[in-house]
């Protein structure tokens, strides 16, 4: 991470909704560059909620941007030299039921949203994994993986090359990915 930013490259976390994935904002106080640390969240319809949500989410103060703030927030602090870490859970089904862009995941055909990618190309973004591993009751080992797409050709190389990592990580134990979110609500 710290080579990353050194380098002059902002920082794409993929990461899924896998093991407990709230504590995934500490994983900067493992780095020293990043100026900032961002998490892209959608806001909840229940204010109250939403505030509670974001109060446990920023524990260990991270930025949390809601998704219409994203494109600009991140092109503007490429432009102003911050160096920053976006998080971005990115398994989750597309916000429609017309998606340009699927690939098979799990078996199923499976729309997505290639946000991150798309904007991490405008802020020449390096993209990592975060991998994530349960070693005990409450005790997770994560591990920053770089996403390295087969090839560059074609549709969304980073995402889809995202996606294979985390049907790895799902496949290794299926009991710690969340199941309930309706995955596959548009076929």
């Amino acid at each position: 991470m710290d080579r990353l930013i050194e380098e002059g490259h902002p920082v794409v976390m993929y990461l899924g909704h896998y093991a407990n994935w709230e504590y995934v904002p500490a994983v900067v106080r493992h780095f020293s560059k990043p100026r900032l640390c961002a998490q892209v969240y959608k806001p909840l319809h229940d204010k109250a909620f939403d505030r509670l949500m974001l109060k446990v989410r920023s524990r260990f103060n991270p930025v949390s941007l809601p998704q219409e703030r994203v494109f600009r927030t991140m092109v503007r602090w490429h432009r102003d030299n911050v160096p920053f870490i976006i998080g971005f859970v990115a398994d989750h089904r597309s916000n429609s039921s017309v998606s340009h862009h699927a690939t098979t995941f799990l078996g199923q055909h499976t729309p997505f949203n290639p946000g991150g990618e798309e904007i991490g190309k405008h802020v020449n973004a390096a993209y990592l994994y975060l991998d994530v591993e349960k070693t005990g009751r409450g005790h997770y080992r994560m591990t920053l993986k770089p996403i390295k797409p087969h090839s560059l050709e074609g549709d969304s190389p980073y995402t889809r090359r995202y996606y294979e990592m985390l049907e790895e990580t799902i496949r290794r134990r299926p009991g710690l990915w969340l199941w309930s979110h309706r995955r596959w609500l548009y076929q």
